[in-house]
């Protein structure tokens, strides 16, 4: 009887393992398809910083050239408006 019970015992215990074997192997493959959901998600966070970068490095470079123009169009308004007043001096003599 006491072989009886420890073949038993031995089989109870193998077919316990057995369980929590299957139950870590299903538990591993979901934790691979979600590493793999994560990595995607990753790289796309990553492609779009990247363009968020690149945009602002645009959008820097375009209020560089945006206040040079700004200042040059402003003397030019200048000049104008002196050639002008030129213009009126020599009219009202």
């Amino acid at each position: 009887m006491d072989l009886e019970h420890i073949v038993e015992s031995i089989l109870a215990k193998s077919q316990k393992l057995v369980r929590q074997k299957n139950i870590l192997l299903e538990e591993n493959e979901q934790l691979k398809v979600s590493l793999k959901e994560l990595k995607a998600k990753l790289s796309n966070q990553e492609l779009s910083i990247n363009e968020l970068l690149e945009k602002q490095k645009v959008q820097q470079m375009a209020g560089i050239f945006g206040k040079e123009e700004k200042k040059t169009s402003l003397k030019k308004i200048d000049e104008v408006v002196r050639e002008i007043d030129r213009c009126m001096a020599l009219l009202n003599n």
